[in-house]
């Protein structure tokens, strides 16, 4: 889907966060800074969880990797 091909190229904090900001839209949540706050809070908390406790590997995304280099 669309959030697979997103998430190849911006990787995982940015594709998630962009996905949670769309669901807070379609499901009728209209104060911006509320649902980017917790779309940002949330990817940045489970990315932490994720990589520092469960070891795990997140990919960054073609596009931060090639700025990276």
């Amino acid at each position: 889907g669309i959030y697979a091909a997103v998430f190849s190229y911006l990787g995982f904090v940015v594709a998630s966060a962009l996905f949670l900001q769309a669901a807070f839209l379609v499901l009728g949540e209209r104060r911006f800074l509320i649902s980017v706050s917790i779309s940002v809070g949330l990817v940045l908390f489970l990315w932490f969880f994720l990589t520092r406790v469960f070891g795990l590997y997140l990919d960054n995304g073609a596009l931060f990797s090639a700025i990276l280099e």
